[in-house]
C-alpha cells in the first residue's frame, strides 16, 4: 500500500488465514522504496491470475451439481469452519463431537470433493459455489 510518502509492504503467508502478518514501512523516495515501486509496477504490468493451489482431482470430476449435493449438512458445516481457519480440535469443541468424528467428516469431504488438503477443499467448494 502506498500511504503519502511511505509504502507499507505486507508479507502474507501462503495458504494461511491470518490477520497478523509482518509489515514493513519504507520511505517512498528511498532506494529500497523506489525498488519496491519498480518491482510492483513490473508485477502489475505483467500480471496473470495464477492459482497457487491448483485443483488436482484424486478422482475424475463428475457432474458438479451431483458432487455438491453429495455433501452432508454436517460436512458443509465443517467445511465452513475450516474456511474460518479453525483447527480440527477447535471444530470438535465447537460441534461437541470427538476429534475422530471431525477427522472422519473431513476425510469424507476430501473424497467427495476430490481433494487432498484444506486449502484445496476450500478452493473446490468455491468453484462449486458451496461457500
Amino acid at each position: 500500500h502506498r500511504v503519502d510518502s511511505h509504502l507499507l509492504v505486507g508479507f502474507y503467508p501462503h495458504a494461511a488465514r491470518t490477520t497478523a502478518f509482518p509489515m514493513l514501512e519504507v520511505q517512498f523516495d528511498s532506494m529500497i522504496g523506489r525498488r519496491f515501486e519498480q518491482e510492483f509496477e513490473t508485477i502489475w504490468k505483467h500480471a496473470l491470475i495464477v492459482d497457487l493451489v491448483p485443483y488436482k482431482p484424486l478422482r475424475p470430476a463428475g457432474d458438479e451439481a451431483l458432487e455438491a449435493e453429495a455433501l452432508s449438512p454436517r460436512e458443509l458445516e465443517i467445511l465452513m469452519l475450516i474456511e474460518d481457519g479453525l483447527s480440527n480440535h477447535d471444530i470438535a469443541e465447537r460441534l461437541v463431537v470427538s476429534l475422530a468424528t471431525v477427522k472422519k467428516h473431513i476425510n469424507n469431504l476430501y473424497s467427495k470433493l476430490g481433494v487432498s488438503s484444506r486449502t484445496q477443499a476450500i478452493l473446490r467448494a468455491h468453484q462449486l459455489h458451496l461457500l
